[in-house]
């Protein structure tokens, strides 16, 4: 019987088996560690000394007040083989102090002073932190006496004060004291925030939580202020420079466009190099755009660099991770509402200058005279490019400033609604925003909707639920005008007709009719793009035993997009260049789904100074997708009936369908002695149904161990070292990003001889294998002064991805033009960083805080096949190629020596060779003054441009920085606050490629330049550094570093100005809790001396990156004022 390719590997039943082993070999863990007896005998020791032997006999932690134990210096105890309890009351008796048991917590407090309703009136209330979670041991005083109470193990208090309107004090161990005015007859709910102290920091470890002084990995944290106090709505930009060895790149400025995000280089040259996106628990599809999320939504996000801390993931963090957890709703008594709005408009970062019709023409006439000279004209009368720039009605007497009629005032605008609320048994968060984006282009606009709903639930005390819901909607209008079509557009041609009508430019030449399009008419073109995407996840977790926990949760993630390019009659292809077609339309629908179910037991345990917690889990996972394009042409008009289905005739189709499923489980271990040594192990186990049989598993294993040196007796009594620990691990991840049937042989429909046919789509390769990288991690974390003012981190690494995946093409005299996905070569990462924070300042009015990190990564390629060296120089890889031993990025083509700056010079350069010229392919091809110098570098006199020939070409330079980085500032003044980010890069290259076409013109379709074709060579200006005006300078196509520039920078892109009106102004409103006014600036400035328009371009091409600066949309300064009020 045949078996279904997804359900045909079935570990489910190991994975079973494997389940309960753990569930029984936990539930033995979990017996023994309570209703331990203590046995003491201790005469005249202080409390503190009786509570710390009492602790290490049990596996509780003591917790108290420094002040209130250490008045008992002479405490005396005997006891024998005690429950815990006994042993608490007996060294208490007599100290006015009591305890409280809340589950591996010990809290020692004020006993409650006692007193009746007749000495004034009972106020009663619950404290509990930020998410809703009691705190029980918290003391409640009447402010500026002693006396007061503790809270419950439900966080619970009851107090007498002599009346309504005094003031109380809640304080607790690591919370910021909290007033509050007591209240007769209501029940009152004091919410507590922790104390800022770097190391006691909670982050996300996946499937987890630690502090951030527990870390054995590297995790960084970003919090919630950060990503609100920002204007900026893509988290990609808010982030940009704040983790060390993640290297984020803006790219285009145009509304919706996507950041991408590189963590300690790139690992895989076909598969999906951004990080794993895991947001609220769940994993998010590879193709996930961090950017349609809404900042304001997001209460933290942590990121898992190294392999230790991301194994857990398995196959899909070989990238890296970023774990993003959603706000949700805080037990706060009554609901809180909250509306923010921010309004920004930006202007070009740079000015864009451009020929004026005088110059235009000018240098149009001297690139026809030079072309003709060097083709051996006698008479310019006598050159085909003369007499087509001449004829009759080519050239216009107008004077358009095409810029200006094609370029309007961007803007932006963000709603953002949010209502958050609930009671100790459920809590939820519903929040809606809105952004709108209106692009610096006529027809380009990006409008987001997003809609969130977290609702969490405790209907038993041993039982927890939760639900999650978010819709993100996009309205995405992309024009394909760019900043180079308003450059290009010829100044002397006008816009309109007399009548108002546009202009469309029509000459005769070669006895035919010929146009040039009309930009206002191009903008005009339709290219929209709608998304839909929709997350929800529903988990039940359920407290077994104390300390163990068994968690399920069902997710689903449906995408959908909807693609609708028009190009009316009126447009250059819409009439199929003006041959009377009535229009064109392609429309494309892509619909994603992914179903993932996840169960996972996990268990904490303390033993006197031993603490561990195991967590072990399953997932199965099942994505699917299906995509269509359908294209007619000729449609009734150009307004109303432009369906689909109204279009006369059909002109393409394509489509696809695919699915695929991945079944995993995993393990992890942390164990932690005495809060000093520290280990960390993990192993994950995946098979997916993307490989073939044989290689279908993958096994992903993970250790690391970590020293707290600063634990030790002797640095204990070193107050100013709070931290300094080491950490060292090694991990193993996957990539399963080759598609769903990357394996398969595949084909798809044709025609043979007018007759349905099949042809080869995809060469199978059975021995495809996952791509996997191990990484190698040593760091040093250290914390410094009170409260961990100055915290950081130095630590090296090493990548090495190995069976690196790519699409081989095969030699072309095997007749088949389809690829093969195989596993090519290796590659090599290696790198070192450092951050530091500091709380410069820390008073109560005035605050600052600076933070700097940078990072350096080395990548190389190892064990390239030299089978696949040939086909991977090609063209494909256009101005890139891999070399064995070097790293990716690299520019490869033509070195250059300057200019040809005299006759003599040209001269001899061509006495070189006797048969053929010193820089072409033909004889024909000749060079003169004003050529771009190209270098022999194969010694025999001449430059060869032959296509795929090697011989002259070379390494140029490489598009990797030599490190990278960024900075941050935050400071306070009593209401006002002043947040900066910056980033920087350095030693990188990029090819600025509008550079090389301002020399080169056209005669039958000539475009207008940009100022800096003023700067060419000419006689009367040799020593230029800028080539001379040519027809069709083939000299230009060619790849050189004549155009590579230092793409190095400093930018600012972030600063935020905030006033937070004080709250005894908000609340004599009655309803107003409190608001907040804000000025921000998004992509400040940027100080580099690359003269292209954007040091962040990138290119989708893994291999290319962000080699070649193909910027066609305008990069922009947005400035914005916002409001933020809550009731």
């Amino acid at each position: 019987m045949k078996k279904n390719l997804l359900f045909e590997f079935s570990p489910i039943a190991k994975c079973v088996k494997f389940s309960c082993f753990m569930f029984i070999l936990l539930v033995g863990f979990s017996y023994g560690g309570y209703g331990q007896n203590i046995t003491l005998n201790m005469k005249n020791k202080s409390l503190d000394q009786v509570l710390r032997a009492i602790e290490a006999q049990s596996s509780y932690k003591v917790l108290f007040n420094v002040k209130q134990v250490n008045a008992y210096k002479n405490v005396t105890i005997d006891v024998k083989n005690v429950k815990l309890e006994e042993a608490l009351e007996t060294c208490l008796e007599g100290t006015g102090l009591k305890y409280i048991l809340q589950g591996k917590t010990i809290v020692i407090t004020l006993a409650d002073k006692k007193a009746s309703k007749m000495d004034g009136i009972e106020i009663k209330g619950v404290v509990r932190d930020k998410s809703g979670e009691v705190l029980p041991g918290a003391t409640i005083m009447i402010k500026n006496t002693t006396a007061g109470v503790t809270t419950d193990v439900d966080g619970v208090f009851t107090i007498i004060v002599p009346k309504a309107g005094v003031t109380l004090k809640a304080t607790f161990v690591g919370y910021k004291p909290k007033e509050f005015i007591a209240e007769d007859g209501k029940e009152i709910v004091v919410v507590m925030e922790e104390e800022v102290n770097e190391l006691n920091e909670v982050v996300a470890i996946g499937y987890g939580t630690a502090q951030k002084k527990d870390l054995t990995g590297s995790v960084f944290h970003i919090d919630e202020q950060l990503l609100s106090e920002s204007a900026a709505t893509d988290i990609g930009q808010i982030i940009q420079g704040q983790v060390p060895g993640m290297y984020v790149l803006t790219g285009s400025d145009a509304p919706g466009a996507e950041v991408q995000i590189q963590i300690r280089g790139i690992s895989s040259i076909k598969g999906n190099v951004n990080p794993l996106i895991v947001l609220d628990g769940v994993p998010m599809p590879d193709n996930f755009n961090i950017g349609q999320l809404n900042p304001r939504d997001v209460k933290s996000l942590d990121v898992l660099t190294d392999a230790s801390a991301a194994a857990i993931y398995g196959s899909r963090a070989s990238a890296g991770v970023i774990i993003i957890a959603s706000k949700r709703g805080e037990t706060i008594g009554k609901p809180r509402v909250s509306y923010s709005y921010n309004r920004g408009f930006a202007q070009l970062t740079s000015s864009i200058n451009t020929l004026s019709p005088e110059e235009f023409k000018l240098l149009l006439f001297e690139a026809v005279r030079n072309s003709a000279m060097e083709n051996n004209y006698d008479r310019i009368e006598s050159y085909p490019g003369y007499m087509a720039i001449m004829a009759p009605g080519f050239l216009g007497e107008a004077n358009t400033e095409w810029m200006k009629l094609l370029m309007r005032t961007p803007s932006k605008q963000t709603h953002n609604f949010s209502i958050s609320g609930g009671a100790s048994e459920a809590r939820y968060y519903l929040s809606f925003g809105y952004n709108e984006n209106v692009g610096m282009l006529p027809n380009t606009k990006d409008e987001k909707y997003n809609l969130s709903l977290n609702v969490d639930m405790r209907p038993y005390k041993f039982l927890r639920t939760a639900i999650s819901l978010k819709g993100d909607f996009g309205d995405n209008d992309i024009n394909n005008q760019s900043l180079m079509t308003a450059a290009s557009a010829r100044p002397d041609l006008p816009a309109y007709n007399e009548d108002g009508s546009y202009y469309i430019h029509k000459y005769e030449y070669n006895n035919q009719t010929n146009y040039l399009s009309n930009p206002l008419v191009e903008l005009q073109n339709e290219n929209n793009r709608k998304t839909k995407n929709l997350y929800g996840s529903v988990s039940a977790e359920a407290s077994i035993i104390r300390g163990m926990n068994l968690r399920a949760m069902f997710s689903y993630n449906y995408e959908d997009e909807k693609g609708r390019d028009y190009k009316p009659s009126t447009t250059y292809n819409g009439s199929a260049s003006y041959t009377g077609q009535k229009g064109s339309l392609i429309e494309t629908t892509t619909t994603s789904q992914k179903k993932e179910l996840e169960a996972t037991l996990s268990y904490a345990k303390a033993l006197k100074k031993n603490m561990f917690d195991v967590v072990a889990g399953l997932t199965y996972t099942h994505r699917s997708r299906e995509s269509c394009s359908i294209g007619f042409n000729d449609f009734p008009d150009d307004k109303i009936q432009t369906g689909l289905w109204q279009g006369a005739n059909f002109a393409y189709k394509n489509g696809s369908s695919s699915a695929a499923v991945m079944f995993s489980y995993f393990l992890r271990l942390n164990y932690n002695y005495g809060g000093k040594y520290y280990f960390t192990g993990s192993v994950r186990r995946d098979a997916s149904s993307s490989f073939a049989r044989n290689n279908r598993y993958g096994t992903f294993p993970a250790i690391a161990l970590a020293w707290n040196i600063a634990g030790e007796n002797f640095l204990k009594d070193k107050s100013w070292l709070t931290l300094l620990k080491i950490r060292a691990s090694w991990g193993l991840t996957g990539m399963a990003s080759i598609g769903e049937y990357g394996w398969r042989a595949m084909f798809r429909s044709s025609e043979y001889l007018d007759k349905p046919a099949f042809i080869p789509k995809q060469i199978g390769n059975d021995d495809l294998k996952w791509e996997s990288t191990e990484q190698y991690n040593l760091a040093l974390d250290f914390g410094l002064l009170k409260r961990s003012r100055v915290t950081g981190t130095l630590g090296i690494y090493l990548k090495k991805s190995t069976d690196v995946l790519y699409p081989f093409t095969p030699a072309p005299s095997l007749g088949i033009t389809a690829n093969a996905t195989v596993n090519l070569a290796s590659i090599e990462n290696k790198g070192i960083e450092f951050n530091m924070n500091a709380r410069v300042l820390d008073g109560k009015n005035l605050r600052l805080e600076l933070g700097f990190n940078i990072s350096k990564n080395v990548s190389k390629i190892t064990n390239l096949d030299r089978e696949f060296r040939s086909s991977l120089t090609t063209s494909t890889l256009s101005n890139t190629v891999i070399q064995e031993g070097k790293t990716l990025g690299l520019f490869y083509g033509y070195k250059t020596d300057g200019i040809f700056q005299t006759q003599e010079e040209v001269d001899r350069c061509e006495a070189l060779n006797a048969d053929y010229p010193y820089q072409g392919v033909s004889k024909y091809d000749k060079t003169s003054p004003g050529d771009i110098k190209f270098v022999d570098l194969s010694g025999d006199g001449r430059v060869n441009f032959a296509y795929q020939s090697d011989e002259d070409k070379t390494v140029l330079g490489s598009s990797v920085p030599d490190f990278s980085g960024g900075v941050s500032l935050r400071a306070s003044w009593k209401g006002f606050s002043l947040s900066v980010q910056g980033s920087f890069s350095y030693g990188n290259m990029k090819s600025w490629d509008g550079e090389g076409k301002q020399f080169n013109m056209s005669w039958s379709t000539p475009s207008n330049l940009l100022d800096i074709a003023l700067k060419r060579w000419t006689p009367e200006n040799p020593t230029s550094k800028y080539p001379k005006m040519k027809i069709e300078n083939k000299l230009s196509s060619y790849f050189s570093d004549f155009y590579l520039h230092d793409a190095s920078y400093f930018k600012i892109q972030n600063l935020n100005l905030n006033y937070s009106v004080p709250s005894k102004i908000v609340e004599k409103t009655g309803f107003v809790k409190s608001l907040d006014v804000s000025f921000s600036v998004n992509n400040v400035y940027t100080f580099t001396s690359y003269p292209g328009p954007n040091p962040e371009s990138f290119s989708s091409n893994r291999i290319a990156g962000a080699a070649v600066d193909n910027s066609v949309y305008p990069m922009t300064r947005t400035f914005n004022v916002g409001a933020r009020i809550s009731f």
